[in-house]
């Protein structure tokens, strides 16, 4: 083997390694986080014998969130194990480079990774909707931090929803990346801008 074909190999080795390495991580962390949720609502299904609608609506939501992980975790293995398929699996002429390349350019991966994108950005979200609900429920007597916290989440659903359709966009097309390292920057501190405002709010009314 050429110098050339040694690293080409070393290189793919490596991707898929983190790659697969990804994928255990992500499922032992579902698989946690599964086991905490039914737990969670064993316990409270339990101790609960009389729910209000608020905490039916609760309960939805925590059920709907569920399902996005679940679908985020599935997506993601089957994304994984395309990738091992064209890479490992399907040999084409080109060698290594261009099954990662054919890989890379699957229609099935880029639809399974869009689609990761979206949920990976909804979930955050949904649970920013969550905490900023009961901060509002907590100052329903004070339209000055109602107003704040409706500013502040309808700030975070925008930069949510740029980011996602920026980072769609660049499965298709070439952009500078530093477009979206600061914008993936300014969605993640805005998130915590809400939590920590919105947490803040109810233990401090608590």
């Amino acid at each position: 083997m050429t110098p050339e074909e040694v690293a080409e190999v070393s290189s793919s080795g490596l991707s898929f390694s983190i790659n697969m390495a990804s994928s255990i991580l992500l499922s032992t962390l579902f698989g946690i986080y599964s086991l905490a949720c039914f737990i969670s609502l064993y316990i409270y299904f339990k101790t609960k014998s009389n729910v209000g609608s608020a905490k039916k609506a609760m309960i939805y939501v925590f059920l709907g969130d569920l399902s996005l992980m679940l679908i985020y975790f599935v997506l993601s293995v089957a994304a994984t194990l395309e990738l091992v398929k064209y890479g490992l699996v399907v040999s084409l002429p080109g060698g290594i480079t261009e099954q990662i390349v054919a890989a890379d350019l699957g229609s099935q991966i880029r639809v399974y990774d869009n689609i990761c994108v979206w949920l990976s950005n909804a979930i955050p979200l949904i649970a920013d909707t969550v905490i900023v609900w009961r901060a509002w429920a907590v100052w329903m007597d004070n339209t000055k931090v109602k107003w704040t916290l409706l500013l502040l989440m309808l700030a975070d659903i925008a930069v949510c929803l740029a980011d996602t359709a920026l980072d769609t966009t660049l499965s298709s097309m070439t952009l500078q990346s530093g477009e979206d390292i600061n914008l993936d920057w300014i969605a993640v501190v805005l998130s915590l801008s809400v939590n920590m405002i919105a947490t803040c709010s109810i233990a401090f009314r608590a």
